[in-house]
């Protein structure tokens, strides 16, 4: 493990690195801190343990799930015992990133750094640094209005959202928040490595009969009105293969093909090789899910849930639906399947559109948004 000492940046993230893809808030920060790296800057990620969290703000309802998990994560999250994932995530998982940028195991307090700036996308992560830090260092990556997440979980915490928007230096990640959240704030484009995810093939050696479609736990992914569009899909079209990827832990139909969380690796050939890509969620910031899905030439159906519609254009790049309509869902998708030439036509402006997201662009407008708080102070 790395000394602790004096950083320009530090990166706030959530628990142990274990799983086999680290989402894609976790990739944008690991880019942007790759490139920070690459320009001689001395940067570390922090990864909070659950309990530091869950027990000082009670993220989750007070259930006997919770109890249990607080309990195993007193272990689990100890400094000393996530030092093993973490050295084995960087020896396999965290091979992306750069053997320059500083890695820190989970533990109850933050470590005793010196850091010029603290990067993070959470509300409890902005709470936790403000303890020991003075709030001109700390910026907060807003994806999307939080407060909808916070009011499936535990409505007390509201005040401590607006709390922590007020104690930290608010950079806005997709336009449409700035309605919500104030227009005087910097913006950064969230991206995705095009590379990484552009389709090699052409679309026309795309199978016809493969859908792929994100099912997550989170109630705000619309995974109550994802089955019900599904199930009408799978009545008028059998011969639609299915394929569901993600940590929705309900009961699935038999007639999807869930893979729960898949490696990047899996994920990349999924979405070369499917037709369709449906996005069912209730809010959004930019889903990177979507355009990954664009960039490997899927002709997408999303929900109008914020974020999308500033990358779809309804029926030129892809379908827009109305959230929680999953009628809607499905006569978009029986549009696409029965007009060919829309649907050939809607996957090449995909892979055009998904260039316009690409992660040295989100980096550029996050250096830009330092400056702009810089140059203000």
């Amino acid at each position: 493990m790395v000394e602790d000492g004096d950083l320009d940046y530090l990166f706030l993230v959530w628990g142990i690195p274990i799983r086999n893809s680290p989402g894609a808030v976790n990739k944008q920060i690991y880019s942007i801190a790759n490139r920070l790296a690459e320009d001689n800057k001395t940067v570390g990620i922090l990864y909070i343990s659950y309990n530091s969290v869950a027990a000082k703000y009670n993220i989750e309802k007070n259930s006997l799930n919770f109890r249990i998990k607080l309990l195993v994560s007193r272990i689990t999250y100890t400094r000393f015992v996530s030092k093993i994932p973490l050295y084995f995530f960087k020896k396999s998982k965290g091979k992306n990133l750069s053997d320059r940028v500083k890695l820190y195991a989970s533990g109850t307090d933050l470590p005793l750094l010196k850091p010029k700036h603290i990067v993070t996308s959470y509300w409890w992560a902005v709470l936790l640094a403000a303890q020991k830090y003075s709030r001109e260092i700390i910026y907060f990556i807003l994806y999307h209005d939080y407060t909808e997440d916070i009011r499936h979980s535990n409505m007390e915490n509201v005040p401590l959202l607006q709390q922590a928007y007020k104690m930290s230096n608010l950079i806005l990640a997709n336009r449409d928040l700035a309605s919500k959240i104030g227009k005087d704030y910097p913006v950064i484009t969230e991206g995705i490595d095009i590379k990484e995810f552009l389709c090699k093939g052409s679309v026309n050696s795309k199978k016809e009969d493969i859908l792929l479609i994100p099912l997550r736990k989170n109630p705000l992914k619309g995974i109550e009105y994802a089955i019900p569009a599904l199930n009408m899909i799978h009545e008028q079209f059998p011969q639609v293969e299915i394929v569901g990827y993600g940590d929705f832990d309900g009961k699935v139909p038999n007639f999807i093909d869930f893979k729960h969380i898949m490696p990047d690796k899996m994920l990349i050939e999924y979405f070369c090789n499917s037709t369709y890509f449906i996005l069912p969620s209730i809010t959004e910031g930019i889903p990177e899910p979507l355009l990954e899905a664009m960039a490997g030439g899927c002709a997408c159906i999303s929900t109008a849930s914020g974020g999308p519609q500033q990358v779809i254009s309804n029926e030129v790049n892809g379908m827009l639906v109305p959230v929680k309509d999953p009628e809607s869902i499905f006569t978009a998708f029986k549009k696409l399947y029965n007009e060919s030439n829309l649907r050939r036509s809607i996957m090449e402006h995909a892979i055009r559109s998904a260039g316009n997201y690409d992660l040295g662009r989100t980096y550029n407008d996050f250096i830009k948004a330092i400056k702009f708080y810089e140059n203000n102070h």
